[in-house]
């Protein structure tokens, strides 16, 4: 019995919750082909476009202070060290991350010289310095972790002082390896985190104030980062915290331990 006024609700069918199915990965209803990429596609902002696009900015604010700030360390030893490792450059070269064009005087008999840096500032100053030199260099606008060229296209890859402030260093590394012809080098020289357990502690701590003021950080494990992105160390020199190390680009060479100075 009902209410007076009130009229029993119609049967109506059980419809299914539209919560209740997912298409799977794979479904092209998703709007791909097939389960979803480990790399982001283009535009897509991620954890480490948002931090490079933070550092690029620091770089670019910096510029024209750049070699002035950098000076005392370049006197302390880094101005050596780049150019022990740069003589080992051969045939064709692609600098990453050249900034300023401190390198460009240390290139000896090569035969192409291409650098890459994602600030503009830092490249117009590089731009300068290299028509000062009178050296011939393809300096260009690009970043790290997608190089605008060609498989196997450089018989040596360098970079100095640059994977402390990528946002991804294995996979800048592996842009690297590609773009390094098989029996070519890639010759980095960077600091790294402290091998003592204090100064490394001290390391990660410093580390959230020189990301925030000069885009650098000072714990990167290079080494580690080299291995991990397919790489052979063919040789290293450890000075303290820095490291010059000659890769290749696939595991053709037998591992040297070595030159070790310090920790």
């Amino acid at each position: 019995m009902t209410r007076s006024g009130n009229r029993p609700l119609p049967n109506r069918p059980a419809w299914p919750s539209p919560l209740a199915w997912c298409p799977p990965e794979d479904s092209p209803l998703l709007g791909g082909a097939g389960p979803a990429s480990d790399e982001p596609g283009p535009g897509v902002r991620t954890p480490e476009s948002v931090e490079q696009q933070a550092v690029t900015r620091r770089y670019d604010r910096m510029a024209s202070l750049y070699d002035v700030y950098d000076a005392p360390m370049e006197l302390m030893g880094t101005r050596r060290r780049r150019g022990r490792l740069l003589s080992h450059a051969r045939g064709s070269v692609l600098e990453v991350g050249v900034g300023t064009g401190r390198n460009l005087e240390h290139y000896g008999e090569v035969s192409r010289v291409c650098g890459i840096d994602v600030s503009t500032r830092m490249l117009a100053r590089a731009k300068r310095r290299a028509a000062q030199a009178g050296v011939g260099a393809d300096l260009l606008e690009a970043d790290a972790h997608a190089l605008p060229f060609a498989d196997d296209e450089f018989d040596t890859s360098v970079a100095t002082c640059v994977f402390c402030s990528v946002a991804d260093p294995v996979r800048a590394l592996r842009e690297l390896g590609r773009v390094t012809r098989a029996d070519g080098r890639i010759l980095l020289l960077e600091h790294v985190r402290p091998r003592h357990r204090l100064l490394g502690r001290l390391a990660d701590i410093a580390t959230a104030v020189t990301r925030r003021l000069f885009g650098f950080r000072a714990n990167r494990r290079t080494e580690e980062n080299v291995l991990a992105a397919g790489l052979e160390i063919a040789d290293v020199r450890r000075e303290g915290v820095w490291r010059e190390i000659i890769a290749v680009p696939q595991r053709c060479a037998s591992t040297d331990g070595g030159e070790d100075t310090g920790s």
